[in-house]
């Protein structure tokens, strides 16, 4: 669930890990900065549309936007899969800028395996939260 919305090719001649943290950490701030505006998109859920069941994801804007207001409270009760997904996202923004300052691969590899657990941790959120939406 690690988002990374720019091309290899923006960032030249990068290092691949360097790359990849820079893509992660700049991805998570673009999406930082759209939220406020995706909540202007009128709701249209295709998953509901197309195959007449809820969708895990709906209400994760509404919430995310939620989490930045620190309304945790608010947040969950949209869609708690929000939590995990806010937390991802922070752990892109904040901790992997330091991968760029340091040359360690232990540190690297650290906060790969971190990332790659709170991506895991979101992913299930999202899947019971599918699962609950179903059995209602």
């Amino acid at each position: 669930m690690e988002i990374a919305f720019f091309p290899r090719w923006i960032f030249g001649g990068m290092e691949d890990g360097r790359r990849r943290h820079l893509n992660y950490c700049l991805s998570a701030i673009t999406l930082a900065i759209a939220l406020p505006y995706l909540r202007l998109i009128p709701h249209v859920c295709l998953f509901q549309w197309l195959l007449g069941i809820p969708c895990p994801g709906c209400g994760i804007t509404s919430a995310l936007v939620a989490v930045c207001k620190l309304d945790f409270h608010t947040a969950a009760q949209i869609n708690v899969a929000a939590l995990p997904l806010a937390l991802l996202l922070s752990f892109q923004v904040f901790i992997r800028p330091l991968t760029l300052r340091s040359s360690s691969k232990r540190l690297e590899s650290v906060i790969d395996r971190s990332s790659r657990f709170i991506s895991l941790l979101a992913s299930c959120s999202l899947c019971l939260v599918w699962v609950a939406k179903l059995i209602h």
